[in-house]
């Protein structure tokens, strides 16, 4: 119950239980009755505000521990504790995805054709055993070969770019984003090769074929101006996901670096490393969630460091000064968001065959190898036991040139040896010496099913031999087609995954220049292919604003992964199109062209430039900055000669000379160049041109512009 705040001044009788005293309302200051009126829940009232939940993993362990969110100013004591708290969820991370970076260990080296393969009977003899007894031992190099050629074929398709429009007049926005789309991945990629990790596309690439994981990170960085992006391919057994909900809710990223890198990147932490050499390594934690993003170094000494799944390192090392803990990059909110202002996760992972594993029991640990696994997950066995026929072959055809003998002495006499050298002569003494040659190797004919079998399954799991242009028996272009297709069902999952990556990280991209770069990095430009040519041009200016207009849902297609009978299909499209079934945009994708747009300009261009007045009045090309311009004059030309000949009609016939030709429809009519056009003559009340065309079409193209705006053209045209 609540107590009165106010004594009654007269204290009556009283309400009961009051002792005397009556509630009285104290006066509230003018707006501060309706906010208690609102506090207490009164109807009408608008509603306190409501606090703000925690929304992330490491907000709600702040605000247990001290009772502040992570970007608060946070105390030393306090960062030590966070900075324990991120190595003992970094350790979790690790544990919980030990059994998927070992899968993709042993992938590794199998893929590195380091793996223990040995001929049957040898495998835990040395090397300079086996060369002793003559053991000929191989490894084939499939298991790098099959990686290699899914990356290739994937990764070399190439990417297409496609932007949907909200709206239909919305044509030309959508293109420039296009285009900014575009110019920031060759930024991206300019930048990539410029360092150890090569083009971006075929690493990407290569993790998502022989790791079967995709992990990106991108988020802004105003350090460098020409590319304001941190985009990193990194290798994914260093990082570690954790779900959330619906998606990816947070991540460690543990990996080793160099002192000398180490500081290069994160100069703070120069009081923690100064004792270290160069080449020291040291480990660093990345922690990232949808809102924040703070980084934890461990300097160890580089013989002491503990590994863990894919270089992240462990705990400490013992009584070591330099052996701590220590937040080198405090909790800061990365504002890595959609332009509706969602918040985004600034890593992009993708898995090409998903979740295969099955659900944990009781309390044990997840399996997480069989989440996400690679091209060469299931081949290990097959293929130890093909390199071992294949070292038994050889074997067997080594003992042609030295075979192993019995040799029989009779009565201790001395026999010399006997040579099996290739041409080699030796004499034998009858009834005292004999010798024999011991074939104790099977018939090669009875290892060959086995050979087919195990090569027929390695084909089946990895790439199929029709990819290398094996067709076998099959000659018709039809068995071969239909081979190609089936073996596309090997392809096809690791080329989806790499598709929808490169979709989020390009949206992602489109995202961090609306909200983020275009405050930070003025003058946005950008190099764009222009003018019918197809010049290159940069330093075109771009206003990042148009993605808030245009979204950001972007669209990648790759094109085709496997060789086609161009001319074939060619003639396939083209009689579709003829024919009305297919129009043409859709046919030119067909064919392959990356911008079937630009193609279809170009023919529309070049259709005008067939008709000769329309080719006099074009003159020079390069007096217009691009088609756009190109086409705007084509059409204010075109319509003036029509209206000059509808003139001409009707001056015809009020003379009474009859009526003169209709113009040939929309097109350019195919008449003379009018008089005023010719060089060296002026328009009427116009000084007359100077020699150069290229001047003269400028002229009648400001004209046409000012006419559309209803200004006036400047002096000297």
């Amino acid at each position: 119950m609540m107590q009165p705040p106010f004594p009654s001044p007269d204290p009556g009788p009283g309400l009961p239980g009051t002792d005397g005293m009556m509630l009285v309302a104290p006066e509230l200051a003018p707006g501060l009755a309706d906010a208690a009126l609102s506090d207490m829940g009164m109807p009408g009232m608008p509603a306190p505000p409501t606090p703000r939940l925690p929304e992330t993993a490491l907000e709600r362990w702040s605000l247990r521990e001290f009772n502040k969110y992570p970007d608060e100013l946070l105390t030393d004591e306090e960062l030590q504790r966070l900075a324990g708290h991120i190595t003992k969820q970094a350790e979790g991370d690790r544990d919980y995805w030990q059994s998927r970076n070992d899968r993709m260990r042993n992938d590794q080296n199998v893929f590195a054709l380091a793996a223990t393969q040995g001929a049957l009977g040898h495998e835990e003899k040395s090397a300079e055993e086996k060369l002793a007894e003559g053991v000929q031992e191989t490894v084939l190099p499939d298991p790098f070969i099959y990686p290699m050629k899914i990356t290739n074929m994937t990764a070399g398709a190439g990417i297409r770019m496609n932007m949907p429009a909200r709206a239909v007049l919305q044509t030309t926005d959508i293109q420039k984003v296009e285009n900014y789309a575009a110019d920031w991945w060759d930024k991206a990629r300019e930048q990539q090769m410029q360092a150890q990790y090569g083009d971006p596309l075929r690493r990407i690439a290569h993790f998502n074929t022989l790791r079967g994981w995709i992990t990106i990170l991108l988020m802004p960085d105003s350090s460098d101006a020409h590319f304001p992006f941190r985009l990193l391919v990194e290798d994914p057994m260093c990082v570690y996901p954790r779900m959330g909900d619906k998606r990816w809710a947070r991540c460690t990223h543990q990996y080793t670096l160099s002192v000398e890198a180490a500081l290069e990147r994160y100069p703070e932490a120069w009081d923690l490393l100064k004792g270290y050499n160069d080449d020291d390594t040291v480990t660093c934690i990345g922690y990232f969630d949808t809102l924040y993003h703070c980084i934890v170094i461990e300097g160890k000494p580089a013989g002491r460091m503990t590994s863990g799944g894919g270089g992240g390192g462990g705990g400490g090392g013992g009584g070591d000064p330099l052996n701590d803990t220590q937040v080198i990059k405090r909790p800061m909110r990365h504002d890595v968001r959609d332009v509706d202002g969602t918040p985004l996760f600034p890593w992009t992972i993708v898995t090409a065959l998903g979740d295969l594993s099955a659900p944990p029991t009781g309390s044990d640990k997840p399996d997480t190898a069989m989440v996400g696994p690679g091209i060469l997950f299931g081949v290990h066995e097959i293929y130890n036991q093909l390199c071992r026929l294949v070292s038994m072959l050889l074997t067997n055809a080594a003992t042609g040139v030295n075979p192993p003998t019995l040799q029989l002495v009779q009565e201790g006499k001395t026999v010399e040896p006997v040579s099996f050298k290739p041409g080699a002569r030796n004499f034998m003494l009858y009834q005292e010496s004999d010798l024999k040659v011991l074939d104790l190797s099977p018939n090669p004919g009875n290892l060959q099913p086995l050979m087919t079998i195990l090569t027929d399954r390695l084909n089946k799991v990895t790439v199929p031999s029709v990819f290398f242009g094996e067709g076998g028996s099959i000659q018709s272009g039809y068995g071969v087609g239909l081979l190609t297709n089936a073996a596309m069902d090997v392809i096809r999952p690791y080329r989806d995954a790499l598709k929808m990556a490169m979709q989020l990280l390009l949206r992602r991209a489109l995202s961090i220049s609306a909200t983020i770069t275009a405050s930070t990095v003025p003058g946005m430009t950008m190099t764009v292919t222009q003018g019918i040519l197809g010049r290159r041009v940069g330093g075109v200016p771009f206003d990042p604003a148009l993605i808030q207009q245009t979204g950001t849902g972007i669209e990648v297609e790759f094109g085709e992964v496997t060789p086609q009978d161009k001319a074939t299909v060619a003639a396939y499209v083209t009689n579709l199109i003829v024919s009305g079934v297919l129009d043409t945009y859709t046919g030119l994708q067909e064919l392959g062209y990356p911008d079937p747009l630009l193609i279809i300009k170009r023919k529309g261009l070049e259709q005008l430039f067939l008709n000769p007045a329309a080719a006099a009045m074009v003159g020079d090309l390069s007096a217009y900055a691009d088609d756009d311009e190109l086409i705007a004059a084509l059409i204010d030309l075109n319509q003036r000669m029509q209206a000059q000949q509808a003139a001409t009609a009707t001056a015809t016939a009020a003379a009474g000379g009859g009526s003169a030709p209709a113009p040939n429809g929309p097109n350019m009519p195919n008449t003379a160049v009018p008089p005023e056009m010719q060089p060296g003559t002026g328009q009427p009340g116009q000084p007359p041109p100077r020699d150069n065309p290229a001047q003269q079409i400028r002229r009648e193209r400001n004209r046409a512009v000012a006419r559309a705006s209803g200004g006036s053209l400047p002096a000297g045209g």
